[in-house]
């Protein structure tokens, strides 16, 4: 249980860092809640590599009541100083759970994971930043198109790392694979609601890496 209870101190280590940063102003907004998504998302992407699955799920569950109750006590401000709608701050979470009831492989569970904390994570960053200009509208998501450029290619090294650290060969059939996946997840990204990405975006990885079986 070492494991367990050095990760939720390192979790919430990073919460009060964001916090603090909130408050001396050197974080603000959007920016505060896409440093937590990003830092604890990469972090959670390893969790595989040194915990259990069963380990992971009740962290993750556990996670979501934590949420839902610093919602309600409206702890962490740094965190909801945005007021949009969106339930990606418990979607991301109940999804890491739902990846660990699933047990992929590691390499699969942290390239899906990687999509919403680096993919997801800087798309907003920089679309946020430098895309106001070049905005789109799809559905009920407003995007950008540096924004959605950054998801792609930030999707295309995720993958290529997961080709690189699984010694998978590229063939006739993943090459292209690696090239459609990213557009693949960059329109779910586009077009799911209120943070539902963050569930829908990690099981597309899942199910397509899954069905090329390029994890041996």
């Amino acid at each position: 249980m070492f494991q367990v209870f050095a990760t939720l101190a390192i979790v919430f280590v990073i919460l009060l860092l964001n916090e603090y940063l909130w408050k001396k102003r050197i974080l603000k907004g959007e920016g505060s809640r896409k440093f937590l998504h990003i830092l604890i998302g990469t972090f959670g992407a390893l969790w595989p590599f040194y915990m259990t699955y069963d380990q992971i799920s009740f962290i993750a569950f556990g996670a979501v009541l934590f949420i839902v109750i610093i919602r309600n006590a409206q702890l962490f401000k740094s965190f909801y100083s945005v007021r949009r709608k969106s339930w990606g701050d418990l979607i991301a979470p109940a999804t890491i759970g739902i990846l660990a009831t699933l047990e992929p492989s590691k390499l699969v569970f942290a390239a899906a994971i990687l999509h919403i904390a680096l993919a997801d994570g800087l798309a907003a960053v920089i679309g946020t930043k430098y895309g106001e200009r070049n905005s789109y509208k799809v559905l009920w998501n407003k995007k950008s198109v540096v924004g959605t450029l950054t998801f792609i290619i930030m999707s295309f090294n995720i993958l290529v790392w997961v080709y690189v650290r699984g010694s998978i060969e590229l063939t006739p059939i993943t090459l292209p694979a690696l090239l459609l996946i990213p557009f693949v997840t960059a329109y779910i990204e586009n077009v799911a609601p209120w943070g539902s990405d963050n569930l829908f975006v990690p099981l597309a990885v899942v199910a397509l890496l899954g069905a090329l079986q390029i994890i041996v």
